[in-house]
């Protein structure tokens, strides 16, 4: 699993709003992926075959496995270290090796079985597949066994269900209650679409649409002097005063 680096505090004192900045970039995420998340198929339908793989889907994602070489601790030490080098990236919240975690997999043993939680509306789950295979490849392991169970980021879906009834999340260095009768005064953009404040996530440092919450962050701590919210406007999600 991915190591979070420690930085210096950094505090937020008493400023005036400035206007909201730019919205930063989104990733490339397939909408429609995420309306069957909302609708709880993201695992419905899913192929019984990718690439050498054979597909089971999960209540979570799904799981892949390829029969193969059984290997030893440094071989699987090594397949470990392929996949670092070439197998993750963009899509991958997280990543554990089962020689090294307590994930383990049912059809293979600690040496040939990783976990991944990947955002699958960003990296669908054929890519993934393909990923893999080439990792392999490259690290010499393409007739090695090898279980992955692969969790989607986006089956845990908003916090919010509930419309315009949904409040926006406070951020977790500040006090004061969110007044629906208030204004918002935008001090740093956030991630994502959004229709309501119950499509934003501001449990971390980031305000981010559910569909892109998830995974490591930087262990930095944020203190806002006053009361901060992350929630929807003007359909982005972004941090505000009020």
């Amino acid at each position: 699993m991915r190591a979070l680096a420690v930085v210096a505090l950094v505090a937020c004192g008493p400023m005036a709003s400035p206007p909201a900045p730019s919205p930063p970039p989104d990733p490339a995420v397939d909408m429609a992926c995420v309306q069957r998340a909302l609708d709880g198929t993201l695992s419905a339908d899913l192929p019984a075959e990718l690439g050498p793989y054979h597909v089971t889907p999960t209540t979570q994602g799904a799981h892949l496995h390829r029969d193969g070489r059984t290997l030893d601790d440094a071989a699987g030490k090594r397949l470990w270290d392929a996949f670092n080098e070439s197998g993750f990236g963009a899509g991958i919240a997280e990543a554990s090796d089962a020689m090294y975690s307590s994930e383990t997999c049912g059809d293979a043993d600690r040496r040939s079985c990783i976990t991944l939680e990947a955002w699958v509306c960003q990296l669908p789950l054929a890519t993934l597949a393909t990923k893999l295979a080439r990792s392999l490849e490259r690290g010499g392991f393409g007739d090695a066994q090898l279980s992955v169970n692969v969790r989607f980021v986006e089956t845990r879906g908003p916090a919010c269900r509930d419309g315009e009834s949904c409040r926006p999340m406070a951020h977790y260095s500040t006090r004061g209650t969110y007044d629906p009768e208030g204004g918002r005064y935008a001090i740093e953009s956030g991630y994502g679409r959004c229709v309501t404040d119950g499509d934003c996530d501001g449990g971390g440092q980031t305000c981010e649409a559910w569909y892109l919450a998830g995974g490591a962050e930087i262990a930095i701590y944020r203190q806002y002097s006053r009361p901060t919210f992350c929630g929807c406007i003007d359909q982005r999600c972004a941090w505000f005063h009020q």
